[in-house]
């Protein structure tokens, strides 16, 4: 009961306090739901349901190019000068697939959540919550949720754009991309900053850097990387 009293009395703390400091109509939130969801306890799920989500990307858009060269459809689209259609249908086509895998993995997780738990208030404030008390964007918990989700969509089409390039290259870019992650499983902790799985989970970074600079680095890479893997690939493509 005691402990019980005192998460009480530094919750309603925690609330007079951001909504005095940062004019945040913070209200009392029952902290276990997000903590499980939210917390530590949810990052194993997390993880393993993002591995599976990047193999499937990985799966469905490798080698793409390269099966194009065996048909000949490069010939074929020099001599029709669709070459800008059949980039454009290519990439397309990549970013429904990554919405289709982050959809369908998207329903499991809140079709599992909802089953295992009642979200109360959560159309509060995040920063109602002690742990996200930092979050600069006046958002509610909801809304944190959402964002959390949209990261992981844009960070699932890079990955897939990644990979517009001829099957050896793709094979070695699986390997780049998957191989840190296994060595994390194996217990080698520094891999942990190489993995691509963990920084598609904006929250835990979040949580894990405190919400500092060090939170942007992993992300901001991949994406970088992604997008200039993606330029090259555009620049052959049109002068081959």
């Amino acid at each position: 009961m005691e402990s019980a009293y005192a998460v009480m009395v530094s919750t309603v703390e925690h609330v007079r306090k951001i909504s005095n400091e940062k004019s945040i109509n913070a209200v009392i939130v029952k902290p276990d739901t997000y903590n499980d969801i939210l917390g530590e306890r949810n990052y194993n799920n997390q993880e393993s349901i993002n591995l599976i989500c990047i193999i499937a990307i990985i799966l469905m858009t490798a080698g793409d190019f390269s099966y194009e060269r065996k048909c000949g459809m490069y010939v074929l689209s020099r001599t029709s000068k669709k070459r800008n259609i059949t980039w454009i249908n290519k990439t397309v086509k990549v970013a429904l697939t990554a919405v289709v895998i982050w959809g369908i993995s998207l329903a499991f997780n809140y079709t599992n959540e909802v089953s295992l738990y009642t979200f109360n208030n959560i159309n509060a404030p995040v920063q109602s919550l002690i742990t996200f008390a930092a979050f600069p964007l006046k958002v509610s918990i909801r809304g944190y949720m959402a964002l959390c989700q949209i990261i992981r969509l844009i960070m699932f089409i890079v990955l897939g754009i990644s990979f517009f390039m001829d099957y050896k290259r793709s094979v070695a870019l699986s390997v780049v991309i998957l191989l840190p992650h296994v060595l994390y499983i194996l217990k080698v902790p520094f891999m942990y900053y190489l993995s691509v799985v963990i920084p598609v989970d904006f929250n835990r970074y979040y949580i894990r850097f405190a919400g500092g600079i060090g939170m942007f680095v992993m992300p901001v890479m991949m994406i970088i990387s992604g997008l200039v893997i993606y330029i090259i690939a555009l620049r052959k493509w049109r002068v081959s």
